[in-house]
């Protein structure tokens, strides 16, 4: 037999109009009792008619997950862990996900719109972090509930955002490689468009700056975040003279390190006696990469959970405070990076 509002306000002793205001998180009821009233929901296994608490609250109840358009995404560990913690946090609301990538037929036809006008989402959480997607410059204008999940835009300080701090990435990880006393590091960058790879470069050269060691734009290469350009970057490195060569490397994400490595290996060049290496990411392949790769871990589920969460108890309280959460990364230290003692005799 189907679990009634009277018969919750029964059992929790309060009225219906109480258990009514508190299943549309309506003003008006007391912390405590509202508490009450939920724990009392879940005694008697109460599940709430959605399409009746959707006409009275006129919210739908669900949000709109929005991913990268290219299919590397859909392959990619950092994105599944990310989709399946925001379904985690949206099934412990009680609320829907819908699934939508940004391709060219989102953005031309403008797709939110039509998401937000049927009352089919109370708002979207934005896991693509290029910084030339004009559509979002669009979305920020219609003043919708929006989170940018780890892909800030410093340009569009209004919408919601969580993510990992890269600016404070790169500075550390040049920082580590120098106090282990390089004096000549590269970069690998991740592309162009991206907000993180712009801000882990930032960090790089201020690290640089901040131990008084001559930036050299020759030794920043230009990655994509994939195998292939971790690959050419070290050929690049290796095809230098010895006196001229970097003694590390720091790679925008893990793909790109081990790929470096591997190339490095191939060629005679000992990792870490010859030459050190840091990733990002922190991604089962640096663990078990031979010798395992030193990174800074990005917990792309924890992250992904505790933004969505923040985003939904946001849509709950039906608050419109700020969401701005930047989290530093943790250095994994392991085994490609040794300290030089300037055996190649450049300073």
């Amino acid at each position: 037999m189907r679990v009634t509002i009277k018969d919750v306000a029964r059992q929790a002793r309060v009225s219906p109009a109480t258990v009514s205001l508190v299943l549309n998180n309506a003003p008006g009821v007391s912390s405590r009792t509202r508490e009450h009233v939920m724990r009392v929901m879940n005694e008697v296994n109460y599940k709430p008619d959605a399409l009746a608490r959707s006409f009275s609250s006129r919210r739908s109840e669900a949000i709109a997950l929005i991913m990268p358009p290219t299919l590397d995404s859909l392959n990619d560990p950092y994105f599944m862990n990310l989709l399946r913690a925001v379904l985690e946090a949206v099934r412990d609301y009680g609320y829907k996900m819908l699934l939508e990538i940004a391709d060219e037929r989102f953005v031309e036809q403008r797709l939110w719109d039509d998401l937000f006008a049927r009352k089919c989402i109370d708002g979207l959480v934005i896991a693509t972090p290029q910084l030339d997607q004009d559509y979002l410059v669009k979305l920020a204008s219609l003043e919708q509930p929006v989170l940018l999940l780890n892909g800030a835009r410093p340009d569009l300080p209004q919408l919601d955002y969580v993510g990992y701090d890269d600016h404070r990435c790169g500075f550390d990880a040049a920082y580590y490689l120098i106090g282990l006393g390089h004096r000549r590091i590269a970069h690998l960058t991740g592309p162009e468009n991206h907000g993180s790879a712009q801000a882990r470069l930032a960090g790089y050269r201020q690290a640089l700056e901040r131990a008084r060691i001559p930036f050299r734009p020759e030794d920043v290469l230009p990655g994509d975040y994939r195998h292939d350009s971790g690959e050419e970057a070290m050929k690049t490195l290796l095809e230098r003279p010895i006196a001229e060569r970097p003694t590390a490397l720091f790679c925008a994400n893990d793909t790109m390190a081990i790929a470096a490595m591997q190339i490095a290996q191939a060629k005679g060049v000992s990792v870490p006696d010859d030459f050190s290496l840091v990733g990002v990411d922190d991604t089962g392949a640096a663990a078990k990469a031979a010798p395992p790769l030193t990174t800074f871990r990005q917990d792309t589920y924890a992250l992904a959970k505790r933004a969505a969460t923040l985003f939904l108890k946001k849509l709950e309280e039906r608050t419109r405070e700020q969401i701005f959460d930047s989290l530093p990364m943790t250095l994994v230290e392991r085994a490609t990076c040794a300290p030089w003692e300037g055996r190649r005799g450049e300073n």
